[in-house]
C-alpha cells in the first residue's frame, strides 16, 4: 500500500503504522519513503513537496492504523486507517468485492457525490464502518479532477486533494487521466498520484497500469493518447498499445484466478445518441489549441465544427471522439477517417503534426498507425469498460463495432453470457460544467433510452440530453460495482446525489464462462437482445 501526502516545505517522508487496535494502539512500525519537489507550470511557479511511502508485507484484509510526517521535527498528521487488500479466499467467503466508480469530479459542485461516497466509507452516522458489507474495497476515479488540478497556480488542485482526503486516506484511490489533466504535459496528474508501475522498469507515469484484486483484473488505460499529439507521439501510443495487448493476454491466461477483466479510462467508446455518417464533436480541442487549431491555422483542413461528413459505413455511429477511442485513431489520422481511407494514414500524417524527427523515431519502432482498442477488448473478452468525459450516466447493452452484440439472454436488467464488452459512462461526479438544480429547477431526465435518435445500444440514461433548453438539472451520480467471489456475477448500481442517495439504476452481468468473446459465442446462445429489453 502506497501512501501519498504533500507539504509546503521539505520534511521527512515517514509513515508510522500498526494493526488497528481501537485507535489507541502504539504505531510501532515505520516505512520511509521519498520526497519529490514539484514545480507548477503556472505563472507563480509554486513548489510543492510530494511524499510517497510504501507499506509492505501487510496481511490480507487487515485493518491498519497510520499517520504520516517527520520524526525529526515531530510534525505528524492525524491518524487514519485502511483495510489492506483482501485475498481471493476472503472475498469468496464474503462479502463480495465492492468498488466505487466515479469520474469528472471537481472541487466545486461535487459535494453531494463526495458526501455520499464518504458515507460509503465511514457509515451514514459518521462512525468508522467496520461492517464488511458497507465498506468499499477501492475507489476508481476515471479522469478529470478538481477542474482543474493546475487551476489558480495549482491551488484548486490543493483544495480538491483536501476534499478527497476523508475518502482517499481510508480507501485505495485508483485513477486514470482525463483531458482536464493535460496542462503542462499532465504534470500535476503525474506528480500528485502514485499508481502501480511508477518507478518500474517500464515507467508509465500513472497513465496506464493493472492490478488483481480478488476476482477482478483491473486495468487503467490512457484514452487521451489519441488527442494530444504534442504530448503523446506515435512511439508512445505504440508502447501503450503493446502493453495493453500483452496485459490482456496475460489476464486471459489467468482467468481461473481472476475471471473478470474490468477496464477504465476517461473517454467513452459509445454514446446515447447515434447519427448517420461522420460527425465531429466540437470539444475543447477545437477551442484551446492543440492539433485541430494547428491544422486549421496551417490550412491543412477546412472542417466546420459539428459538420457531418460522409463515412464509408454510413450507419448510425457516435461522434469523432467516440470513434477515435473505439477504433484507436490518433488525431493526425482524422482526415483519413472522415474520408473512409484509414489505410492511407501513416508517416506523412505523423510528420505533419508531430514533426519529422518524432515521426521518424515512431516509424522506426513500429509501422502501426491505428490502434484498434475495441478489437483488443473483444479478442481478450473484456467484461466491463467504464468511463466519464460526458457528464451523465449512460448504461449500454453489450456492443461491438457500433452494433448491439446481445448474448445468451440479455434483458434490461440481466445480461447473461454477453457476447461483447458492456460499456458504462459515469461522468457525472459533479463539476462546474454541469447544470445544477439551483439554475435549472426541473429534475434530470432519467430512464430507458427512448429519446429521439437513441442509439440501439443505449439501455438507460440519467441526466443525458439537452438540459438548458428544457430547464432540467444534470444528475450528480456515482456507481458501485459488486463482484461475487466465485466469478459468475457482477452487479452495477448507480446512486444520485440529486435525489439524496436514491438508487436510480441496477443491472447484473452473469456469465458461466469467461474468455474471448468469439469462444463464448461458439459455446452457444442467442446473439440478440431480448425484445422485452427494448423500450
Amino acid at each position: 500500500m502506497t501512501i501519498t501526502w504533500q507539504t509546503s516545505s521539505s520534511a521527512g517522508s515517514v509513515v508510522q503504522y500498526a494493526p488497528f487496535g481501537g485507535g489507541n494502539e502504539e504505531l510501532v512500525l515505520s516505512a520511509t519513503g521519498e520526497e519529490r519537489a514539484f514545480v507548477d507550470g503556472g505563472n507563480a511557479s509554486g513548489t510543492r513537496l510530494i511524499h510517497h511511502a510504501t507499506l509492505r508485507e501487510l496481511r490480507p484484509g487487515e485493518k491498519i492504523a497510520y499517520r504520516v510526517g517527520d520524526p525529526v521535527s515531530r510534525a505528524w498528521s492525524e491518524r487514519f486507517w485502511f483495510f489492506h487488500k483482501r485475498s481471493p479466499e476472503q472475498i469468496r467467503a464474503g462479502p463480495p468485492l465492492r468498488m466505487i466508480a466515479v469520474c469528472d469530479v471537481g472541487h466545486s459542485d461535487s459535494t453531494g457525490v463526495l458526501d455520499l461516497v464518504r458515507a460509503e466509507v465511514h457509515g451514514v452516522d459518521g462512525a468508522d464502518a467496520d461492517v464488511a458489507e458497507a465498506r468499499p474495497d477501492l475507489l476508481v476515479h476515471c479522469g478529470d479532477f478538481a477542474y482543474d488540478l493546475d487551476s489558480r497556480d495549482g491551488r484548486t488542485g490543493d483544495r480538491y486533494m483536501d476534499d478527497i482526503q476523508p475518502i482517499a486516506a481510508y480507501v485505495p484511490y485508483m485513477v486514470s487521466p482525463g483531458n482536464h489533466e493535460r496542462a503542462y504535459n499532465f504534470s500535476h496528474y503525474k506528480a500528485r498520484f502514485r499508481m502501480p508501475g511508477v518507478g518500474a522498469e517500464t515507467e508509465t507515469q500513472n497513465h496506464y497500469y493493472s492490478l488483481d484484486i480478488g476476482p477482478v483484473h483491473l486495468v487503467a488505460w490512457n484514452s487521451e493518447v489519441f488527442f494530444w499529439g504534442e504530448y503523446f507521439d506515435a512511439a508512445y501510443v505504440n508502447k501503450m498499445y503493446d502493453w495493453l495487448e500483452a496485459d490482456l493476454a496475460a489476464a486471459n491466461a489467468n482467468r481461473a484466478k481472476t475471471p473478470w477483466i474490468v477496464v477504465h479510462g476517461h473517454r467513452p467508446m459509445y454514446c446515447a445518441k447515434a447519427t448517420k455518417g461522420y460527425a465531429y464533436a466540437a470539444e475543447e480541442e477545437s477551442r484551446r489549441g492543440g492539433w485541430f487549431t494547428r491544422a486549421i491555422t496551417s490550412g491543412k483542413r477546412a472542417l466546420g465544427l459539428g459538420k457531418k461528413h460522409n463515412h464509408a459505413d454510413d450507419k448510425p455511429t457516435c461522434s469523432w471522439t467516440n470513434e477515435a477511442v473505439r477504433r484507436g485513431i490518433p488525431s493526425w489520422c482524422e482526415d483519413e477517417y472522415r474520408d473512409g481511407a484509414l489505410g492511407a494514414c501513416g508517416a506523412r500524417e505523423a510528420t505533419e503534426f508531430l514533426g519529422e524527427a518524432s515521426a521518424s523515431a515512431s516509424a522506426s519502432e513500429s509501422q502501426r498507425s491505428i490502434f484498434p482498442i475495441e478489437e483488443l477488448f473483444y479478442d481478450h473478452g473484456v467484461d466491463l469498460h467504464f468511463n466519464g468525459h460526458e457528464h451523465d450516466y449512460v448504461r449500454y447493452y453489450p456492443a461491438y463495432r457500433d452494433e448491439v452484440a446481445g448474448g445468451e439472454n440479455v434483458t434490461f436488467e440481466r445480461y447473461v453470457n454477453p457476447h461483447a464488452t458492456v460499456h458504462i459512462t459515469t461522468g457525472s461526479g459533479g463539476n462546474e460544467e454541469m447544470d445544477s438544480g439551483a439554475k435549472f429547477p426541473n429534475p434530470p431526465s432519467r430512464g430507458r433510452c427512448t429519446h429521439d435518435d437513441a442509439a440501439a445500444w443505449c439501455a438507460f440514461q440519467s441526466g443525458w440530453g439537452p438540459k438548458k433548453k428544457s430547464g432540467r438539472s444534470a444528475d450528480f451520480t456515482y456507481g458501485v460495482v459488486s463482484v461475487d467471489g466465485d466469478g459468475t456475477s457482477l452487479e452495477w448500481r448507480q446512486y444520485s446525489a440529486y435525489d439524496k442517495g436514491l438508487e436510480i439504476d441496477r443491472f447484473r452481468i452473469e456469465t458461466s464462462a469467461h474468455g474471448p468473446f468469439k469462444d463464448r459465442i461458439r459455446r452457444g446462445g442467442g446473439t440478440t437482445v431480448d425484445a422485452a429489453a427494448r423500450p
